[in-house]
């Protein structure tokens, strides 16, 4: 069996752990989006959890062109 490059972490849906992680500017963006787009989490909630404004949310879904 090979050896892991990485070691394998739980799932989490904690901003805080997330956002040390995220190196590149498009993983950023997903992670920002990701919920508002998949489970219709509204941009008010995700920006509460994440303490961004919620037109940032809006701006990153709209550049995405995802809504």
């Amino acid at each position: 069996m090979p050896k892991q490059r990485y070691q394998r972490q739980e799932p989490t849906h904690a901003w805080e752990q997330i956002r040390p992680k995220l190196t590149d500017s498009a993983q950023m963006t997903y992670e920002i989006i990701r919920p508002v787009i998949l489970w219709g989490e509204t941009a008010k909630e995700r920006a509460a959890e994440i303490g961004m404004s919620m037109r940032t949310i809006y701006g990153c879904v709209a550049r995405n062109k995802l809504i």
